[in-house]
C-alpha cells in the first residue's frame, strides 16, 4: 500500500461502548506496509472504550514507512496514544518514520506520548512534537519505550507539560527537548533545509513540499487575569466573522499555534479568536499577509490589535470581524460594536494595542469599573467623549494626552512614554497606583476630588504639575521624581514620600496645610502660596534655597543635612511664624521678608541670620 499527496480533514470518532478498538488514526488506521508520504491529517481523533494504538496520523506503524507528513488534531484514547502514531511495531532497526511533526494535544489512560504512545520497534528520525501530553506513563516524545531507533528528534519542554522525552521524565538517546524560542530561532542541524523551512522568530519548522509558499502563522498565549498560562483549553479562530479558521488546544504554558497555507488568512481581514467557556476574546484588525504572532487571549479581557488611527475606525473594523462564526461563543463573547461604537460585555477589561503612528480616542469609551490597558506605538490623543474606567494603564511611543472633560477614571495604574509627556484630566478623585514614567512632563488634573500618589511619578527631564479640586497626598510608595514641581490644590497637600525634586516653581494651596519632604536640595522659585495655612518644607539631604516668595501663617523650614538660604533680591518669606532648623547654617536675610515672629531658630553649625 502506498499513499502520496493526500490529506484527511474530518474528525475520527469510534462508537461509544466498551469494545476494543485497535489502530485508530486520523489518516490511516494501521500502516503496516508500503510507503505513505507527503500527506497530512487535521481532524481530531477520539477512540472510546478499551482502545489501543491511537494516533493523530496513524494508529500503528509496522514495516512500512511514513515520511514528510504531519498531524494537527487532538488525540484521545486509552492505551498507546500518540500525537502522530499510537504504536510502532515494525522490524527492529527499520527507521520507518522520518521528517514528520505533530501539534495536537494528546490524552490517554496509559502509555501516552507527544509523538508515539508505545515504541516497541521501528524508528523515528528528524521529527518533532509540540502538543500537550496528559495521562499516566507519559513522555514528551515517547509514552513507553521498548525498542527502536530515535535520531534527530525533538519535543517542546514548555508546551508538553512534562520535562522528559520518555516516561516518568526519562531521557532518550536521539531525542532532545527544546523551548519554543529554540524551536523558532533556527532549524536544528538534523533538519535538512531542502525538506524543512522556518520563519525565524515566528514559526515551528514546516515541510516545504506541503507548503507551496511560506505559510501563515497565527499564534499567542491564553492566560488567566494574572497572566498564568491556561493549559488544555480550546482556542477558536474566525475570519471576518463568517468562517472558522480552525481550533487549537493550548499547551502546558497556555500557548496556541495555527499554521496554514498562504492565503487562508486574506490580507486585510479581521481575525477574532476566542476560547469557549473562558470569557476572553482577541481581534486582529486588517491582518497582514504573514499572519500574526504573540496574540494574547487573557481571561476577562477583550484584546484588540489595530493599525487604525482612532477609536471609531477601530470599532468599524471590529464590526467586520463579528458575525455568525463569533456568535457561537454566545454570552462569553466579550467584543462587540453598537451604534458604531465599541461595546464590550459588562465587566470586560479592554487591552488595546494601537500599532499606528498615533491613536485618537475620538468617541466615548465606557468600561464601567473595568480596566483599559493600552500599548501604543505612537502618541495617544483624545478629541471625543470621555473615558470611563476603573483603571487606565499602559505605555506609548509618544505622549499621552487624555484631557477630555468627561473622563471618569478611578486609578491611573501606571504609564510609560518613550517620548512626550503624560497628561491626564479627570472628573473624579484620582489614585496613581502604578509607576508613571514620562520622557517629558507629567500633568495630573482633577476637576472633582483629590489626587493620591501611591506609586512613583517620574518626569526625569520635565515638570510635574498637580492640579487638584481637593487635596493631594502621597501614601504608600508614592514619590515624585522631577526637576520641577508646580500645581494647585483646594485642601491639604501632603507630599512626604522619598521625593527627588530640584525646584518648586509656584504652588497655590487654598484649602489646607502644605507639607513637602525632599531627598535632595530644594530650590523655591515663583510663588509658594499657603496664605493662612501652615507650609512645611524638609530636605533630608542638601539645602533649601528660597529664591521666590513663600506665603504662610506658619512656615517650617528644616534642612536635616544642609543649610537654609535665601536670595537677597528675589527671595521673600511672608509668614506669621517662622520655624527654621538647619545643619550647616541659616541665612534668610532678604529685605523682602515679612516675618511676624521667629519661633524655633537652630542650626548645628555655620551662620544664623534671619531678617524679619
Amino acid at each position: 500500500m502506498s499513499i502520496t499527496g493526500s490529506f484527511a480533514a474530518g474528525a475520527v470518532t469510534t462508537a461509544n461502548g466498551g469494545d476494543n478498538y485497535i489502530s485508530v488514526g486520523g489518516f490511516v488506521g494501521a500502516a503496516n506496509s508500503g510507503a505513505i508520504d507527503h500527506d497530512y491529517a487535521t481532524g481530531a481523533v477520539t477512540a472510546s472504550g478499551r482502545s489501543i494504538d491511537v494516533g493523530g496520523f496513524a494508529g500503528s506503524s509496522g514495516s512500512g514507512t511514513i515520511a514528510v507528513s504531519y498531524s494537527t488534531g487532538d488525540v484521545i484514547g486509552n492505551q498507546a496514544v500518540g500525537g502522530f502514531v499510537g504504536a510502532t511495531v515494525g522490524a527492529i532497526g527499520n527507521v520507518g518514520i522520518g521528517n514528520v511533526y505533530e501539534t495536537g494535544a494528546v490524552q490517554g489512560a496509559a502509555f501516552v506520548g507527544g509523538m508515539v504512545g508505545q515504541m516497541a520497534a521501528g524508528g523515528i528520525s528528524d521529527s518533532y512534537a509540540i502538543g500537550l501530553v496528559k495521562g499516566p506513563n507519559l513522555g514528551g516524545f515517547v509514552g513507553v519505550y521498548g525498542n527502536g531507533i530515535l535520531s534527530g528528534d525533538y519535543w517542546n519542554v514548555q508546551t508538553a507539560g512534562t520535562r522528559g522525552a520518555g516516561p516518568s521524565g526519562a531521557t532518550l538517546p536521539g531525542v532532545a527537548g527544546l523551548t519554543t524560542a529554540q524551536f523558532q530561532s533556527a532549524l536544528q542541524n538534523d533538519f535538512n533545509s531542502v525538506v524543512w523551512g522556518l520563519i525565524p522568530g515566528e514559526s515551528y519548522p514546516y515541510l516545504r513540499d506541503l507548503f507551496s509558499t511560506q505559510p501563515q502563522v497565527l499564534s499567542g498565549q491564553l492566560t488567566t487575569p494574572a497572566l498564568a498560562g491556561m493549559a488544555g483549553a480550546q482556542v477558536i479562530a474566525t475570519v471576518n466573522g463568517q468562517t472558522t479558521f480552525g481550533s487549537a488546544t493550548t499547551g502546558a504554558d497556555g500557548s496556541y499555534y495555527f499554521m496554514e497555507q498562504s492565503g487562508v488568512l486574506p490580507a486585510g481581514s479581521t481575525v477574532v479568536l476566542y476560547a469557549p467557556g473562558v470569557s476572553t476574546a482577541a481581534a486582529v484588525e486588517r491582518i497582514g499577509g504573514a499572519g500574526a504572532t504573540g496574540v494574547s487571549l487573557r481571561q476577562t479581557y477583550a484584546t484588540i490589535y489595530t493599525p487604525d488611527q482612532n477609536l471609531s475606525m477601530t470599532a468599524s473594523d471590529l464590526a467586520s470581524g463579528l458575525g455568525p462564526a463569533t456568535a457561537a461563543d454566545g454570552s462569553n463573547m466579550l467584543l462587540g460594536v453598537s451604534g458604531g461604537a465599541l461595546s464590550l460585555a459588562p465587566g470586560a477589561n479592554l487591552a488595546l494595542n494601537a500599532q499606528g503612528a498615533n491613536f485618537n480616542f475620538n468617541q466615548a469609551l465606557d468600561l464601567g469599573a473595568a480596566k483599559l490597558v493600552m500599548t501604543a506605538a505612537g502618541g495617544v490623543l483624545q478629541s471625543g467623549g470621555g473615558i470611563t474606567a476603573g483603571v487606565v494603564q499602559g505605555s506609548s511611543g509618544g505622549g499621552l494626552y487624555l484631557t477630555a472633560a468627561g473622563n471618569q477614571i478611578a486609578w491611573l495604574g501606571g504609564w510609560t512614554t518613550n517620548s512626550g509627556p503624560v497628561s491626564l484630566t479627570d472628573g473624579q478623585a484620582l489614585f496613581v497606583t502604578g509607576q508613571v514614567n514620562s520622557a517629558g512632563s507629567v500633568t495630573l488634573v482633577t476637576t472633582a476630588g483629590g489626587i493620591q500618589i501611591k506609586q512613583p511619578v517620574i518626569a526625569a527631564a520635565g515638570t510635574v504639575t498637580l492640579s487638584s479640586a481637593a487635596g493631594i497626598a502621597e501614601p504608600g510608595s508614592g514619590a515624585i521624581v522631577a526637576p520641577t514641581l508646580t500645581g494647585s490644590a483646594h485642601a491639604a497637600v501632603t507630599l512626604n514620600g522619598p521625593n527627588m525634586i530640584t525646584r518648586i516653581n509656584g504652588f497655590n494651596d487654598t484649602g489646607g496645610p502644605f507639607s513637602l519632604t525632599n531627598g535632595q536640595g530644594l530650590l523655591v522659585v515663583g510663588s509658594l502660596d499657603g496664605t493662612g495655612k501652615t507650609v512645611s518644607l524638609t530636605t533630608t539631604a542638601g539645602d533649601i534655597a528660597v529664591n521666590g516668595t513663600v506665603k504662610a501663617a506658619t512656615l517650617n523650614l528644616t534642612s536635616d543635612a544642609g543649610a537654609l538660604a535665601e536670595s537677597a533680591s528675589t527671595g521673600a518669606i511672608i509668614a506669621g511664624i517662622l520655624n527654621a532648623m538647619a545643619h550647616t547654617g541659616i541665612t534668610l536675610a532678604s529685605a523682602n521678608n515679612q516675618i511676624t515672629t521667629v519661633g524655633t531658630d537652630h542650626t548645628d553649625s555655620g551662620p544664623n541670620n534671619i531678617v524679619q
